[in-house]
Parts: structure tokens; sequence; C-alpha cells
């Protein structure tokens, strides 16, 4: 009876770890085990997003996705949703917005950023995290792509491609929480969990001050 229960409301994911539930699906789903359950108090409280990511794109994004309810399962979410949009608003016009890029110094690779963007004609690495916070080594990979020779994308249509860069030592770094400026590996004007910008506060004025940031460090 409870498996018919829960299948009635989800389908597993085949191979994940995490089945998302969301909308109505996600309400019967607690109203059917409020019937016969006394729900803790955080899932008696919680509530659905108003639609989830089905209906995403250039025009809404931030509606959507930076909508102070909204929540990212894992970090491929948190990337298409939300940092695919908001780094083609930051980048130079007409410029690519690379992916999975292997960087080198002195001809040796260091590591591999999720992104590198172009600002005022310099490349700027983005490292992206479901929760910065949590993640102890952090300091140790941005310093991966600071001060950097050149890159390599590993994905989409510039993939094996080198480029050049002016060994910048700053890093965007951005999780569900919002934007942290990162230089040498160390915080600057934020600190963990607490952004200079926040991702539920991001609108067309805060994308522009964001942008006009990154241009002072080219």
């Amino acid at each position: 009876m409870r498996d018919q229960l829960f299948a009635k409301f989800l389908t597993l994911s085949p191979g994940g770890t995490l089945t998302p539930l969301h909308g109505e699906h996600f309400r019967s789903l607690k109203e059917a085990l409020a019937r016969e359950n006394t729900l803790p108090l955080f899932l008696s409280r919680a509530e659905p997003g108003k639609g989830g990511f089905r209906t995403v794109g250039p025009k809404n994004w931030m509606e959507i996705s930076c909508a102070s309810e909204c929540r990212f399962i894992d970090e491929s979410q948190l990337r298409v949703y939300l940092l695919n949009f908001l780094l083609s608003e930051l980048k130079d016009p007409r410029t690519p917005l690379l992916e999975e890029c292997e960087c080198f110094r002195n001809e040796i690779r260091t590591g591999v950023a999720d992104y590198f963007i172009k600002v005022r004609g310099e490349w700027i690495p983005v490292e992206a995290k479901l929760n910065a916070g949590t993640e102890r080594t952090l300091p140790q990979q941005v310093r991966k792509y600071a001060q950097i020779d050149h890159f390599i994308p590993r994905k989409g249509v510039y993939s094996g491609q080198q480029f050049d860069t002016s060994r910048l030592r700053h890093c965007l770094v951005i999780d569900q929480l919002g934007l942290y400026h990162h230089a040498d590996g160390e915080y600057v004007g934020c600190a963990s969990g607490k952004p200079i910008w926040r991702r539920d506060k991001l609108n067309k004025r805060t994308i522009t001050e964001i942008r006009t940031y990154l241009e002072t460090l080219t």
C-alpha cells in the first residue's frame, strides 16, 4: 500500500541518488501522508516551488531562478537554470560562454574551471558550487584557475581550442546563495555564506553593478 502511494506521485530516477518532487505532486503526497501520520514541522511547513524550472528561459530566468523560495537539488541544475543565463548577461556581447575548461600555468595542467567569461576583453574563471560554504577545499580549487597562461574548453563548439589569458588573480564563485569574489583563493569583500550579491536580490540593476565590478578586475 505504501509503495502504491508513492508510485502515484513520483517516478524514481533510474541510476540517480535524488528524485525531484515538484509542484502539485509534492503537495498531494504531503496531504496523503498527513492523513495517517503526524508530519514533522519542517515537512508540514514545506511548500512546493511555483512551477519548477520547466518554463525557464532567457526572458524569465530571474523571476523563476532568483525567487527566494527557489531551491536547486544539485550543481548541474544550478548551472542550467541560473548560471548559463546569468553569465550570458555578464560577459562581453558576442563572446562565447566557455565550459569545462582545462587550465594551464607554465605549460602544467592545474585544474578544470567550470566556466570562463570574457569581461572587457579579459577572461575570468567562474566556479559553480551548490553550497560554497561546505567546500573545505574551495580555496585550493580556485587557486588552480588564477594566474594561468591559457585554458582549453572541453565542452561545446570551442572544445579543444586554446584561449590565452593575462594571468589574472581573480575568480568568480557562484552558489545558490549568490556571487562571491576570490583572489588567490581568498574571499574579497565577502565571506563563506555571505556573498557580495545574493541570488534572490538579482535584477537588471544588480547585474549591471556586477558587470561594472568585474570590469575593475581586468
